[in-house]
C-alpha cells in the first residue's frame, strides 16, 4: 500500500483521531480489547500498532507511561473512519474476522435456562448462580437486556417485573 492512509483511534467512540501511512501499521489483528485503558469491548475491532510519533495529521491519545516517546501503541482502525478500499486491504491483512462473541449468545441462553426453570427468579439470584461459573453480574445484566429486547422465532424472551430493587424474570408467552 504505497502512499496509502488511514485514520486510527485509540478506542471505539474516541473523538481523538490521528492520520497515519497504513504501511506503518503493523501487527493486525482482530481484537476485541482496546488500546489504551485496554477496555474489553464485546465486539470484534480492526487493530494494529504504531509508533507514536507515526501521526501525520491529527492525534490520539496516549499518556507516554510506557516510557520515553517514540514506543508501538496499539490502535483501533474504525470502518466508519475510512475509505472503503483501505479498511478491507487492513483487514484482509488481519485475517478472517471472527464470528460474533460465543460468550455472550452463551451466557444468554444460561440466563433463559435459569429463568426456564425458575419462573419469577430474582435478577439477582441468577447473577448469584452464574458466578460460580465464572459469569460477572455485568455479563448477566447485558444478557437479561438482551433477552428481553430482541425476539425470538423459536424461543421465547425474557420479561421482568420490578421487585424492590432488583427483577423478577419470566419467559414470555405466545399469545
Amino acid at each position: 500500500m504505497n502512499e496509502t492512509y488511514a485514520w486510527v483511534v485509540r478506542q471505539m467512540g474516541d473523538y481523538l483521531k490521528g492520520k497515519v501511512l497504513a504501511d506503518n501499521i503493523v501487527n493486525l489483528r482482530w481484537d476485541m480489547v482496546s488500546g489504551g485503558a485496554q477496555k474489553y469491548t464485546g465486539v470484534w475491532g480492526l487493530y494494529g500498532y504504531i509508533y507514536c510519533d507515526q501521526i501525520i495529521e491529527g492525534e490520539i491519545g496516549h499518556s507516554g507511561i510506557h516510557g520515553p516517546c517514540p514506543h508501538y501503541i496499539k490502535i483501533l482502525i474504525q470502518k466508519c473512519d475510512n475509505d472503503k478500499d483501505v479498511y478491507n486491504a487492513l483487514a484482509k491483512q488481519a485475517g478472517k474476522k471472527p464470528i460474533e462473541s460465543w460468550r455472550g449468545k452463551h451466557i444468554a441462553e444460561k440466563v433463559r435456562e435459569k429463568v426456564l426453570g425458575n419462573p419469577g427468579i430474582l435478577a439477582t439470584e441468577v447473577a448469584i448462580m452464574l458466578e460460580q461459573e465464572g459469569i460477572t453480574e455485568k455479563e448477566v445484566k447485558n444478557a437479561i437486556r438482551y433477552l428481553k429486547k430482541y425476539k425470538f422465532k423459536k424461543k421465547p424472551g425474557v420479561i421482568s417485573v420490578k421487585s424492590g430493587r432488583t427483577q423478577k424474570l419470566y419467559l414470555e408467552t405466545k399469545k
